[in-house]
């Protein structure tokens, strides 16, 4: 049997995830997994679960197939979309309310929840580094998100994050009066844009 081969099916369907109790059944004994993690030919995610060496190359794109309700959001969404120039140490995700999020996942990121009629708005596809694209929110949402969990977020970052955004051309004021109302913090961000778009107006 071609142990790569099996692993690379199972990867093609079960969402780039190959599970111990799969191979098992497909004849792969757990002493051949670990002699391939030993090899660097297979990641161990945890004690059940595995990855091939490909998906090593872009950690966005490997945390969203565990967990397919997950949204990247926040100080991640910033950095996707350039307003911060290096990736968040800890991986921002937004989940709906009440759902339980994988393990790993819970273990690896900032988990932030939102209820279900709000939590596909401004919902787009953004570029990795590497190029792959994963689900993200637009600029719009993710500046009411900052401004909405900015004690989460932090003041310095906060505050820096909102100045590249009124000197991005891609930004869309209207579209955030919009997205605000629906999460009932227009006054909130525009306290806090107002006085920096009168400076650059200036």
């Amino acid at each position: 049997m071609d142990v790569m081969a099996e692993l690379a099916q199972m990867r093609h369907h079960n969402n780039g995830v190959i599970e111990l109790r799969e191979a098992q059944e497909r004849g792969i004994t757990l002493a051949q997994l670990s002699q391939l993690v030993t090899a660097h030919k297979l990641k161990r995610l945890d004690r059940n679960r595995y990855i091939l060496p490909m998906e090593r190359s872009d950690d966005l794109v490997t945390l969203m197939r565990m967990d397919r309700k997950a949204i990247l959001s926040h100080d991640t969404a910033l950095y996707l979309h350039g307003l911060i120039p290096e990736a968040p140490k800890e991986t921002s995700i937004t989940l709906p309310t009440g759902h339980s999020p994988d393990p790993v996942v819970r273990a690896e990121c900032k988990l932030y929840f939102i209820g279900e009629p709000l939590m596909d708005l401004g919902l787009t596809l953004v570029p990795t580094p590497q190029g792959n694209l994963v689900p993200s929110y637009d600029l719009e949402r993710t500046i009411c998100d900052i401004t909405r969990s900015r004690a989460r977020v932090g003041t310095d970052l906060f505050f820096d994050a909102l100045m590249k955004y009124v000197d991005d051309p891609r930004k869309d004021l209207d579209r955030l009066n919009e997205y605000a109302d629906k999460f009932m913090c227009r006054s909130m961000v525009n306290g806090y844009l107002e006085p920096l778009l009168l400076v650059k107006q200036a």
